[in-house]
């Protein structure tokens, strides 16, 4: 396997072998589909998103209250969870501890306005620090929903203490870091 690499925008990709790449495949899970993209020169690559997106995958998979992981729609990051959770995911590869800033555009917060679900979630991956989620309602607590333009929230998290998460809007009571995903399963 060759050293890692660097991707546009500096965000760093795996990359592998042909026989690496069937050796994870023959490993899989049966009924999971592998994510692996062609590279640059025909190299196999998995993209950072991938990763950043896994650790809040593997932590509700991992959980006792996980039974189905579906994706909701094209866009990338939105899933639907035990058949009635839809998650919204974004990450921010900061290297904490400190705050992680989560831009959501226009179109991003139309998409959780406009999912008819009554469990929607915004699930905010703060580099390898933390993941934590947030409710629709919290989130429309923190900033304008309904507006177009686009809104950032930030997520402080120092070593040792509760998470805090605020808007122009406002800001959440403390959130445990032992929090995700219990909360947004039960």
């Amino acid at each position: 396997m060759s050293s890692p690499a660097l991707h546009a925008g500096n965000l760093p990709n795996l990359r592998l072998s042909d026989q690496m790449i069937d050796t994870l495949w023959k490993s899989r899970t049966p009924g999971f589909p592998a994510v692996v993209f062609d590279g640059p020169k025909g190299g196999k690559v998995i993209d950072h998103k991938d990763f950043m997106h896994g650790a809040a995958l593997v932590a509700i998979v991992d959980s006792g209250m996980f039974t189905a992981l579906n994706r909701a729609s094209v866009k990338y990051g939105h899933y639907v969870v035990n058949h009635d959770r839809h998650l919204f995911i974004k990450y921010n590869d900061g290297k904490g501890p400190g705050d992680y800033f989560f831009t959501f555009s226009g179109e991003d917060k139309k998409r959780i306005t406009s999912e008819a679900a009554s469990l929607v979630f915004a699930v905010l991956v703060c580099g390898n620090e933390v993941v934590t989620g947030i409710a629709r309602e919290e989130l429309s607590q923190l900033i304008t929903l309904t507006a177009s333009a686009a809104s950032t929230v930030k997520v402080s998290v120092q070593q040792g203490r509760q998470i805090r998460i605020s808007g122009p809007n406002g800001k959440l009571p403390l959130i445990s870091r032992r929090s995700f995903p219990t909360r947004i399963l039960e």
